[in-house]
């Protein structure tokens, strides 16, 4: 899948099963991005039977096989680290489309700062956006959204 990320975009990828889930979760993206904070949000999916649109099939199932392609080389390279950042993010990726599980990622193409998020724990994080949206200037969205979410992970605003 082809994504034109404009530089310092964030971007929101998402997916999952839960149809009562994602309507959740768009409406709260929807008030967010109401209030004026612009990403590109893109919902990753191929085993959703209730909606088909073929070319967004088409474009999702390339998206899982890029991902596996990815996998594969990082794991052929020579002196592969247990810990490569790529590889962690790939293959939490996979996992996720292997599970019944909505899933959320966050991030930034100037930073390699992402967030992870699983089910009600995504929608929950979205509804501290009062407390989070006055640190995105300064911090960057990932790093607003840990602060006020997961004080623990980022040592407070």
């Amino acid at each position: 899948m082809m994504i034109q990320v404009e530089e310092g975009s964030n971007i929101c990828l998402y997916g999952g099963d839960d149809l009562y889930w994602t309507k959740e979760f768009t409406s709260r993206l929807d008030e967010i991005r109401a209030a004026g904070l612009n990403f590109e949000v893109i919902k990753i999916d191929d085993k959703s039977p209730s909606v088909y649109d073929p070319h967004k099939l088409i474009q999702s199932k390339k998206f899982w096989l890029r991902l596996g392609s990815m996998k594969r080389s990082i794991l052929c390279a020579e002196n592969t680290a247990p810990n490569h950042r790529v590889l962690k993010e790939v293959l939490w990726l996979l996992e996720m489309n292997n599970t019944s599980k909505s899933w959320v990622l966050i991030g930034n193409k100037n930073s390699e700062d992402v967030l992870k998020l699983q089910e009600m724990e995504a929608i929950e994080c979205l509804d501290l956006f009062p407390v989070w949206k006055e640190y995105v200037g300064r911090m960057g969205l990932v790093r607003a959204i840990k602060t006020a979410f997961q004080p623990n992970l980022s040592g407070g605003p």
